[in-house]
């Protein structure tokens, strides 16, 4: 495996909301928030013997807004 390729478990929560707008168009909007966790990398400053030069944390969480325009044929 190379370095970075990792999974990581999380959840996620959202919501959203759909109006019409005419008798055949609607309107959507909806926003999902995900959190995988954090996860911490060092960066060696030298192989041998391995000494960490810097170190970085980085937490793995994101709110994601979508919308949309729906046209409906019935």
């Amino acid at each position: 495996m190379k370095s970075g390729d990792q999974q990581h478990v999380g959840w996620v929560a959202g919501g959203g909301i759909e109006a019409m707008m005419t008798k055949r168009v609607s309107l959507k909007g909806e926003a999902l928030y995900f959190d995988a966790g954090s996860e911490r990398y060092d960066f060696p400053a030298s192989a041998s013997p391995p000494i960490s030069a810097a170190a970085a944390t980085f937490n793995i969480h994101e709110v994601i807004y979508r919308a949309g325009l729906s046209y409906h044929f019935s």
